[in-house]
């Protein structure tokens, strides 16, 4: 949208570059995905470090939040935990469900508002949005 950049006045005199995708102002389902241990499953590849590069236009105090989050759902184990018993499992998948729930609801709102109506599959910030989200979809199901 602004190929030169950006110049926010009284603050540089460089031109700053955002992407502005609404998932780089999103913290939920980032800390689902880090408290129930989703994060350790992606795998590597474009859009995954899209989804790291994120982490750069969040605030610090967010970046924060989602690195305690990370590291205390690993050094508990979380996914451990909750195969121990039917009733843990049970609040785990239902937790998982709704994580995905979420990003099937996004990719149909996105197929009916942005992809019928334009010939780019490319989202706001320049994320190949075709395959960007099915690939989110993807982790929520493989768990």
């Amino acid at each position: 949208m602004f190929p030169k950049g950006v110049l926010y006045e009284g603050v540089s005199n460089v031109p700053q570059f955002f992407r502005g995708e609404s998932g780089a102002n999103d913290s939920i389902i980032p800390t689902c995905d880090n408290l129930l241990q989703v994060t350790e499953t992606m795998p590597t590849n474009e859009l995954t470090e899209i989804l790291k590069d994120f982490r750069s236009y969040r605030p610090v105090t967010h970046n924060e939040w989602l690195t305690f989050v990370e590291r205390k759902a690993i050094k508990l184990d979380v996914r451990k935990f909750a195969k121990e018993s039917l009733g843990s499992s049970t609040l785990y998948l239902a937790a998982l469900d709704q994580v995905r729930e979420f990003r099937d609801r996004h990719w149909k709102f996105t197929k009916e508002y942005i992809l019928k109506h334009q010939n780019h599959p490319v989202a706001t910030g320049g994320s190949p949005i075709a395959t960007w989200l099915p690939n989110q979809l993807a982790l929520s199901l493989i768990q």
